[in-house]
């Protein structure tokens, strides 16, 4: 798998450091006058401020190439309805003192400490954005006057989320560098997203302010682009794959709304593309105008005596106006030659008196025939009236005939069927009454129970494309959701661990993540060895002849590899810049570091007291032309000592403690920019 490329980071963005430790035994005696002395059990709420502000009008980022570009920045809205839009890149800077928290907030899922289940925190503030990229996006609070809590949702329903609805939560961060927060996550162009800061504290003294920096880094995708021919250029069109050839049948060189009744532009092309040479072959014309939203599968078995090589066969499809043909081709490999079948309209009758598209077929496991499952038998489709079924046809090589199999729980079609693990498997489309579903079943034709339902797609779509890899695992790509949009995320279910459900992949394996090769609805293809391969499609269905797309593309997937699935992070720094991070320290022990980088602002240590005691935190040897102070913090963050003297001035704080675990933070104050790396000191005496 290639490396996804390290997001660049801009001077308001916090960058991942990593802070060398150097552990050094020093005994020093000296004594220190207390600068503060609060009682055990009485917080105090002010908390560091951090160095780094933003200018509440501009903020400036360094790109790519060391330019220097201007970008606009908002204050954030007090509640999540009227959250304040934002582009990418972005920013802003808020006051909150006198924000609320409403009463539908979410709760803070990843606020550091011991809350209720409901802790909404403090003074929330929202924006909102739409991602213009498949990218990887980048969010933080770096300067901020009090101690954020950042969470990203999924806001693409446009439905503010609740504590019912925390699926919708992408990423979450309570402390990043210092009290601030930062989230990393890969984003979907076209999709939108709400921000939420929240202060981890009331009663904040001074102005509560935060500043917010959005950027994005494209992503690298991990399709492989393997040339562009007008012979690809087809939607809702058939393929078949047999060996190194791809061969693509039918289908609509102009798409149509789908809402309509309108005739598309048909194709009757039979064409063959060589993934070996990437050359593509005309094989002539099916007969007739050709097929649209059809379907086929090759079967490698003789049909009497035709069929030596196997065949490709075409149980029907829509030909132009209100509905389908329902004739059976099979086209013999060997010999370039197309005949005709009987259908299930002559050995069965068609199941509501018409002939039907729609449908998805599979192979039989050892080529005895091949399944029919589902299908549409009036037009127009997507309404609340069509003719859906939920009926299985097996066709027998062997007789030649059709026969009806068990019929699926639902009823559906536009959907995706494959055989794996062990059975005939259908997965997504859409069902009776116009629903859109996510949806599946799988049915064992060797004695099982019917069809059973099996976990459902993380994302409902209809006219996507399926596949068995070489791992044994089932991957949906493609497709179009309940908008007519195209839908870029593939999704893998491995039948022998199902407990997992479908799996999204990261992001890098989007099928289409810019505006030149976009996501596809309809997309055809298969596995071939290790390559997942896609032909045709279109990228939505909302223009009035959406083109179809002529770029063949492939997709390598590692037998034995593991792949993980998308996941939201909160970004990981080094060198003890957060609670979480702390380094534990020894009481009486002197420890010695430094701060080394530009936004190198804290160094953060946790101790453990077994008993009530009296400490004394010492903070000695600060550098020249320096400004550090000391904090003391519970398990909780309550605030329970500061020593904030001028200048390289020593710190200390003096103060006794109940038994339990605490925390010290270092904050560097001065210089603001590139720090003196001299090391300090620090030690706590019991």
């Amino acid at each position: 798998m290639k490396e996804v490329s390290m997001m660049r980071r801009t001077l308001f963005v916090l960058l991942s450091l990593f802070i060398p430790l150097l552990l050094l035994a020093v005994v020093w005696a000296q004594d220190d006058k207390p600068d503060i002395v609060p009682q055990p059990g009485v917080p105090l709420s002010q908390h560091p401020t951090q160095m780094l502000t933003i200018d509440p009008t501009v903020t400036l980022q360094i790109d790519g190439g060391g330019d220097i570009m201007q970008i606009t920045t908002a204050a954030a809205s007090d509640t999540c309805s009227n959250a304040t839009p934002l582009t990418v890149p972005g920013g802003g800077q808020t006051t909150v003192n006198d924000f609320k928290t409403e009463d539908a907030d979410p709760s803070l899922s990843c606020a550091w400490g011991t809350f209720d289940d409901d802790f909404q925190g403090f003074n929330t503030a929202w924006y909102r954005f739409t991602a213009s990229n498949h990218g990887t996006i980048t969010i933080n609070t770096l300067g901020s006057t009090y101690d954020t809590v950042l969470s990203v949702f999924d806001a693409t329903d446009n439905t503010c989320p609740t504590d019912s609805e925390l699926i919708s939560l992408v990423a979450c961060s309570d402390d990043a560098n210092g009290f601030s927060s930062e989230v990393e996550f890969r984003a979907q162009k076209g999709r939108t997203y709400f921000i939420q800061v929240a202060n981890r504290h009331t009663g904040a003294s001074g102005n509560a302010i935060f500043n917010l920096s959005l950027q994005e880094a494209p992503l690298n995708s991990e399709w492989e682009q393997m040339g562009s021919d007008a012979t690809a250029q087809r939607s809702r069109h058939a393929a078949a794959i047999v060996g190194s050839d791809i061969y693509v049948i039918g289908g609509q060189t102009i798409d149509f709304d789908p809402f309509g009744t309108n005739s598309p532009s048909l194709t009757n092309s039979i064409d063959k593309y060589n993934i070996v040479t990437g050359e593509w072959t005309n094989l002539g014309d099916m007969p007739g105008v050709g097929y649209s939203n059809t379907t086929a599968v090759f079967v490698n078995k003789p049909n009497g005596s035709n069929c030596t090589q196997g065949c490709i066969y075409l149980p029907g499809g829509y030909t132009g106006g209100t509905s389908f043909e329902g004739k059976h081709w099979a086209y013999d490999i060997a010999i370039n030659l197309w005949f005709e079948l009987p259908s299930i309209g002559d050995d069965l009758g068609w199941p509501n008196g018409e002939p039907f598209a729609w449908s998805s077929a599979i192979p039989h496991r050892d080529n005895l025939g091949y399944y029919l499952t589902g299908g549409l038998s009036s037009l127009p489709a997507i309404t609340t009236t069509t003719g859906i079924l939920n009926k299985v046809y097996f066709y027998n090589i062997a007789n030649n005939e059709w026969k009806e199999e068990t019929d699926m729980n639902t009823a559906k079609y536009g959907h995706t069927a494959a055989f794996v693990g062990g059975k005939y498997c259908v997965i997504g489309g859409i069902e009776t009454g116009g629903i859109l579903s996510p949806n599946g079943q799988c049915w064992d034709a060797n004695g099982g129970d019917g069809w059973e339902g099996i976990a459902a797609l993380s994302e409902s779509r209809y006219g996507a494309a399926s596949a068995v890899g070489p791992n044994g695992k089932w991957y949906v790509y493609g497709g179009a959701n309940g908008s007519s949009e195209a839908i870029s995320t593939v999704e893998v279910w491995d039948p022998y661990n199902q407990e997992k459900g479908w799996v999204t992949l990261d992001a890098t394996f989007d099928l289409g993540v810019t505006d030149a090769l976009p996501p596809r609805i309809w997309p055809r293809g298969g596995f071939v060895g290790n390559h997942l391969w896609a032909i045709g499609g279109n990228n939505s269905l909302t223009n009035a002849n959406p083109a179809p797309i002529s770029e063949v593309e492939r997709l390598y997937i590692c037998k034995y590899c593991l792949f993980l699935p998308f996941v939201a992070n909160v970004v990981e720094e080094s060198g003890h810049d957060n609670f979480a991070e702390a380094e534990l320290i020894s009481l009486n022990t002197t420890y010695s570091r430094d701060f080394n980088e530009i936004l190198d602002l804290y160094d953060m240590y946790t101790f453990n007291l077994g008993s009530t005691s009296a400490i004394a935190v010492k903070l000695r040897d600060i550098p020249n032309n320096s400004d550090y102070n000391l904090y003391v913090y519970t398990n909780n963050k309550g605030l329970r000592g500061t020593s904030d003297n001028p200048n390289n001035l020593n710190e200390t704080v003096n103060i006794t403690l109940l038994p339990g675990q605490y925390y010290i933070v270092v904050e560097r104050v001065f210089p603001v920019g590139l720090p003196n790396t001299k090391n300090y000191r620090l030690t706590v005496e019991k």
